[in-house]
């Protein structure tokens, strides 16, 4: 069969095979390794073979979509289904720093978190670091200053400056509930829009902004027993709903709306900063921090 194979394409698929499952044998796991933060520097001959398969396998596919017609039997397919899934195979080991959250630029790892944030109005750098939790911040600036090329005409009293800055890829940062190198937007995310809609005869799907508003959306809807999945998640109505105004148990819709916010990790912190109460409904103004950096204001309606 791969005999014939060659005689009509010209291409060796036997030893593509062969150089496949060798490479899953014997050279994926380092890749694999790299990409998890375990190995300290990539193994040059394992990337250069997994390249040149991956570039091959785009090359397998179009040989059997070319060749359709000339291939009779059933024992072609089944060979053009081996090498789909070797395509996949690939592509997935490609996409392993996505599936580990770690940064990956231009073949190399680091196992941070990059986010973007601007310097507040008189705020120094050594504050700055402070505000993002650093335990060593008067050494810690500086290797922002020189990590963004910083002179000091870029910043002064009334802020607004935007710096990049690196965290370890810790506990703190970790975002488990977004698939993707843990960068600037990126940490956002992405997702399906929830009103199902195709664009371009696929799904359409997100910006990471739009996802992100498309989350806090969700979580401030969401009330109690809407998800049979997670029912204790959302603000029980019932709490706020004919109840008088010395009868609402805000405490207890304050702690509904943490535990429902705190299920998403891309959110760092939540605040209410405000409360106004109408004749049936609570109006609460959430300050919502997110790990890449930002904050926002929305209003939260309870009740009516």
């Amino acid at each position: 069969m791969y005999d014939k194979f060659k005689d009509i394409t010209g291409f060796d698929l036997e030893d593509y095979y062969t150089r496949f499952i060798d490479f899953i044998n014997n050279k994926s796991q380092s890749i694999i390794d790299y990409y998890s933060g375990l190995l300290p520097t990539l193994d040059r001959n394992s990337f250069a073979e997994y390249e040149s398969l991956l570039e091959e396998s785009g090359q397998v596919i179009d040989l059997f979509d070319l060749n359709m017609e000339r291939f009779k039997t059933v024992d072609f397919w089944q060979l053009m289904e081996f090498a789909d899934d070797i395509r996949i195979k690939l592509e997935t080991i490609g996409n392993f720093s996505k599936y580990a959250r770690s940064s990956v630029s231009k073949e190399s790892f680091v196992s941070e978190v990059s986010v973007e944030t601007p310097i507040r109005a008189s705020e120094t750098i050594e504050e700055l670091m402070s505000r993002y939790g650093s335990t060593d911040r008067d050494n810690d600036w500086v290797n922002v200053a020189i990590s963004n090329s910083l002179i000091q005409e870029d910043y002064n009293s009334e802020g607004g400056a935007i710096l990049k800055l690196n965290f370890k890829n810790n506990s703190r940062f970790f975002i488990n509930s977004v698939v993707d190198n843990p960068e600037g937007e990126k940490i956002k995310g992405k997702d399906v829009d929830n009103y199902l809609q195709f664009v371009n005869e696929d799904l359409k799907i997100l910006g990471y902004e739009d996802t992100l508003q498309q989350s806090i959306n969700t979580l401030m809807e969401l009330k109690k027993n809407d998800n049979p999945e997670f029912p204790q998640f959302g603000v029980d109505p019932s709490l706020i709903i004919g109840k008088t105004f010395k009868s609402i148990a805000i405490p207890s819709v304050v702690r509904q709306i943490y535990q429902t916010f705190s299920t998403d990790d891309v959110i760092k912190e939540i605040q209410i900063v405000d409360t106004e109460f109408s004749q049936d409904a609570v109006i609460m103004s959430l300050s919502i921090a997110i790990k890449s950096g930002e904050a926002q204001i929305k209003s939260l309606s309870i009740g009516n």
